[in-house]
């Protein structure tokens, strides 16, 4: 007899609750200290832009003249030494890893020396104490900037630094000519079959269209002027039907402009190739924005090599008699020797010394029709970009031996200067010429019971800078009105005024502090024919021989005939030693005056100019009000210029009045 099986039961493995808890409670900790990690790790490496705004003072061998203006070749080389100084400062310290780069963007003189506004950009950890590192900057700025060797001299215990954001930082970028937000890759993009631009890359193309459609390319010198082909103008001259605009596509556009007059090279004749240029002015300035705005124009002297890799941009087609394209192309090329394209194979001596070729003679690389009148550009060592040429003509588009040809930009730079800077052409108010509508939009006339006596500058809203002596005997503000606008007595607007602030230590027998505020009943409303001027800083300094405007209604000789059509005068600042001579104003020019015009007597204001603006337009093409018409003797006499009222001597007493 076989035993029973005996089956036995496995005793089920189980673990006290206590032990589930524990392990559960290990397992969430382990798990939160890996998040921890992982998140103090991506915060601790990730590195956030900080942007500064600069200033340093330092001298020079050279004269303020010579590097005081924007994209000279003389700016260039002075930029770029201070910013390779700053540069050795920061990678000589703890900083080095987290500096990116210094820029220059302006320049402006002090009483004993000159002041290099610049942009400083870092990155740092998330994680750095804002406050620590701009200690940390400070003190490297400081302390290394010390062992820079010069010229220039700097003065590292005047450096200043304050930290502005993104848009600030745009702001000042965008002021800048020639300077771009990302860069294009440098190998062969055509336009003819090539590849679209990115929003910003070429951000001074423009799109030049008739009747809306698009004819030829265009490039913003600055915020008012586009230069262009003369043949793009040949058969369609009309600018009330021609509109300019802006962006990587022309449809939709970033923005569009009306042209309200064009300037085509007297010397250019169809069919000739040669003087191919022309300028329109855009109806109203372009505010300047990451994806609009200048490029720089070089200097007549400067000089583009052979070999230089330049890039032209365009709307046009991308083989010979297509279609224009709706967004923006590229292609990089190089500059050809002109002997080489004028060989007989290429272009048989057609090249004349107005022209440049670019391209290759390999073929495939070139611009097409409808980029005609667009930009050739190139860089310099800092990464600022200039116009070379002005796509102008060319055997069909991309073929071999039949590169592209331009017209040089450096031929013609002073014909563009002087179609563009108007007020050069304008002499003087004495004998003058009209200015355009809208040039000189602060400009107002001050008008007692209706009739003209002075003049004045928008500052605000609701306040003007005037002449003390206007309201020497004429103190009722219910008397008086304010025109705006080109015409005298067809004014744009009119407003009555409220309250006349005359210096409260003016004094006829000396015309001593010869400065008024006149506030307005009701602010103004901005328009293109009516904007506010910038008042200086009070440490701006001015140079001899500094170009400056002179604007009135005032007489056009001593006493002479008044104009209806406000005038303009190009005037050269005087240095008030020469002013006090004793066959010019024998000492009575003080410090808290100004002299402008010509000692030989050329052009001046005149009577009832009084009050109005002396205007100067810094390196950024940014209108200051410098000075206030004041007095003189007589009208464009030889040794006896112009006497302004220097408004930087008052700029804490119109802030003390105005808030401003």
């Amino acid at each position: 007899m076989y035993p029973s099986s005996v089956v036995r039961a496995r005793k089920r493995a189980c673990f006290q609750p206590w032990v589930i808890g524990l392990l559960t409670f290990i397992s969430l900790i382990v798990l939160a200290v890996c998040i921890g990690l992982t998140v103090h790790y991506v915060r601790y490496n990730q590195r956030k832009t900080y942007n500064y705004y600069s200033t340093l003072s330092f001298t020079s061998d050279k004269l303020y003249g010579d590097f005081g203006k924007e994209a000279s070749k003389n700016f260039t080389e002075m930029s770029q030494k201070i910013e390779s100084m700053v540069k050795n400062a920061f990678q000589k310290s703890s900083l080095r890893e987290e500096f990116v780069k210094s820029h220059i963007i302006r320049f402006s003189k002090e009483e004993n020396g000159v002041l290099a506004h610049m942009l400083l950009i870092f990155r740092f950890r998330s994680t750095e104490d804002p406050e620590t590192i701009n200690k940390t900057i400070q003190y490297v700025l400081h302390e290394k900037l010390q062992d820079a060797v010069g010229p220039p001299q700097l003065d590292p215990e005047s450096i200043e630094i304050k930290k502005i954001n993104n848009t600030e930082t745009d702001n000042f970028l965008n002021n800048c000519c020639g300077t771009r937000r990302s860069k294009t890759t440098k190998q062969s993009l055509r336009i003819v079959g090539g590849t679209q631009v990115e929003e910003g890359e070429w951000p001074w193309q423009a799109s030049l269209q008739w009747d809306g459609i698009h004819r030829c390319g265009a490039t913003l010198i600055n915020g008012t002027w586009l230069v262009s082909a003369a043949h793009c103008f040949r058969m369609y001259n009309d600018p009330a039907r021609w509109t300019a605009s802006f962006g990587v596509t022309i449809n939709p556009p970033k923005m569009k402009k009306d042209i309200r007059r064009i300037i085509v090279h007297e010397k250019y004749k169809y069919p000739s190739h040669d003087y191919d240029i022309s300028v329109a002015e855009l109806s109203s300035p372009v505010p300047y924005t990451n994806t609009v705005h200048r490029i720089c124009l070089p200097d007549a002297s400067h000089e583009f090599h052979p070999g230089d890799e330049m890039f032209v941009t365009g709307f046009g087609a991308r083989k010979n008699d297509g279609n224009s394209e709706n967004h923006l192309r590229q292609v990089q090329v190089d500059l050809i020797d002109t002997k080489i394209c004028n060989e007989p194979q290429v272009y048989n001596n057609a090249l004349t010394p107005r022209m440049l070729c670019a391209g290759s003679l390999k073929g495939k690389r070139d611009a097409c029709q409808g980029d005609s009148g667009g930009p050739l550009v190139s860089p310099d060592a800092r990464d600022i970009w200039y116009l070379a040429g002005i796509v102008s003509w060319g055997d069909e588009c991309g073929q071999p031996n039949k590169p592209g040809v331009y017209t040089r930009v450096t031929a013609l730079r002073d014909w563009i200067t002087s179609q563009t800077a108007l007020i050069f052409k304008s002499n003087r108010i004495v004998n003058g010429k009209n200015s355009p509508a809208g040039a000189w939009p602060w400009q107002a006339s001050m008008q007692w019971k209706g009739v003209p006596v002075c003049g004045a500058s928008l500052i605000s809203g609701r306040w003007l800078l005037s002449a003390a002596h206007c309201f020497a005997t004429k103190h009722n503000s219910e008397d008086w009105t304010v025109n705006f606008g080109t015409i005298v007595n067809k004014p744009y607007m009119t407003r009555k005024v409220q309250n006349i602030i005359c210096h409260e230590n003016y004094s006829m027998a000396g015309i001593l502090d010869d400065i008024a505020l006149v506030q307005l009943t009701e602010e103004v409303s901005f328009t293109k024919y009516v904007r506010k001027i910038c008042l200086p800083e009070a440490k701006m300094k001015l140079s001899e021989n500094d170009s400056a405007v002179v604007t009135g209604w005032g007489t056009l000789s001593m006493n002479g005939r008044v104009p209806k059509i406000l005038q303009q005068a190009f005037v050269k600042i005087i240095d008030n030693k020469v002013c006090n001579a004793p066959y010019a104003y024998s000492g009575r020019v003080t410090d808290n005056m100004l002299c402008a015009g010509f000692m030989s007597g050329e052009a001046d204001a005149c009577q009832k100019d009084s009050g109005g603006p002396l205007a100067y337009a810094d390196s950024r093409n940014i209108w200051k009000l410098v000075g206030i018409v004041s007095w003189g003797d007589g009208c464009a006499k030889k040794n006896k210029p112009g006497v302004y009222t220097r408004v930087t001597a008052y700029r804490d007493w119109i802030t003390s009045k105005t808030g401003l």
